[in-house]
């Protein structure tokens, strides 16, 4: 899943997806101007309107809004409805077709599915029924995971001793000292996180737990008296990654500064033709071309003399390069989920300490899979 990110009660990517703050409502009659939507020159198309339970009609403050690129089934956008169950979706992508579902304390409306057009503001009430008739779940109940860090927006210094909670559930932690806080056994759908402390007071937003996968969480904070918005990093842990320990030797490297990783979200802010122009930016390693019918290697500056090249993985499998083939032959950037790059012995995962990694170093590249 791409990268998330929430400013304020919505969570978009970047340049896509803004969301206002709170509308000058008045009465039952919720509505909201066109003009409170800033006109840019990226345009794009808005959506506003209130959340209504499907009985009685009453606005519901504090649910969400799903947004979805139909029919894809992760959203790229969720945003908290107002004290007076109003929302507003700014800049939606023009003439793509969008998917929105309202949810609330486990249940979940009827979808709504709209195609904005360049300019064009709709209004459009969202409706879900408290006490059943809510569409049926579209996943599995396997639980999933929590796993964020907490940091000062300005400094990037770890915020520790911070309170957090998920809203109408038992869930509580604590932030610790790298500002990192975990919540396992996360019943799967929609849920507030909120957080409280004394510098920073107490904020919250949407995030959507996928069943039986680890959403990550980094949240920038701003002191009280600066009365910023978080911004918040949203990102889904690719199954297949988190079950081969790739997080977790991400983690490690964070910690020592040992070996070179790429995700995904990295792989495609940079957007490289080809795989070996990527790793070509990892420093000490060199893609070799010019051996002619005796293709191309991955050449590490520490490597031990007369290194026949690098040990390449794929998918766990060490990988044969034979005459003139290259890596660009057997992977594209667009396939590839994540990269580990070892430069030799000293920081070499034990998975990959075959004896020509060790004397040569290693590169492991991990493609994009759903499944373990």
């Amino acid at each position: 899943m791409p990268m998330l990110r929430a400013i304020g009660r919505s969570v978009r990517p970047a340049a896509v997806l803004t969301l206002l703050g709170a509308m000058s409502l008045s009465g039952q009659d919720v509505r909201a101007s066109p003009q409170e939507c800033p006109a840019e020159p990226r345009g794009g198309g808005a959506i506003y309107g209130v959340v209504r339970d499907a009985n009685t009609g009453t606005v519901l403050p504090d649910a969400f809004v799903s947004v979805r690129r139909d029919p894809a089934v992760e959203p790229f956008a969720l945003v908290l409805t107002d004290d007076r169950g109003a929302y507003r979706i700014c800049r939606l992508p023009a003439e793509t077709r969008v998917s929105l579902q309202a949810h609330l304390a486990g249940h979940s409306g009827i979808t709504v599915t709209l195609t904005p057009t360049e300019g064009e503001t709709v209004e459009q009430t969202l409706r879900l029924a408290l006490d059943g008739g809510t569409d049926p779940p579209e996943e599995s109940d396997v639980p999933g995971r929590l796993l964020g860090r907490l940091v000062d927006r300005s400094t990037g210094d770890p915020v520790d001793a911070a309170s957090l909670s998920l809203v109408s559930t038992a869930w509580q932690a604590l932030s610790d000292e790298r500002g990192s806080f975990l919540m396992e056994e996360v019943a799967p759908g929609p849920h507030v996180v909120r957080i409280r402390h004394l510098a920073y007071g107490t904020v919250r937003w949407p995030v959507l737990v996928v069943p039986g996968r680890t959403v990550e969480l980094r949240i920038e904070l701003s002191p009280v008296p600066i009365a910023l918005e978080p911004i918040v990093v949203t990102t889904v842990r690719d199954r297949r990654l988190e079950m081969k320990g790739f997080y977790d030797r991400l983690e490690w490297s964070r910690r020592t500064g040992l070996g070179h990783f790429f995700t995904r979200e990295e792989i495609e802010r940079r957007n490289p033709l080809r795989l070996s122009h990527l790793l070509t930016d990892v420093p000490g390693l060199r893609v070799d071309c010019t051996a002619g019918l005796r293709g191309c290697r991955i050449v590490m500056a520490r490597s031990a003399h007369r290194c026949a090249g690098a040990t390449v993985y794929l998918d766990g499998f060490r990988l044969r390069i034979f005459g003139s083939e290259s890596i660009d032959d057997f992977v594209v950037p667009a396939d590839v989920a994540g990269i580990e790059v070892y430069g030799g012995m000293s920081d070499l995962a034990g998975e990959f300490a075959d004896p020509n990694a060790i004397r040569c170093g290693a590169v492991a590249i991990w493609t994009r899979s759903g499944g373990p």
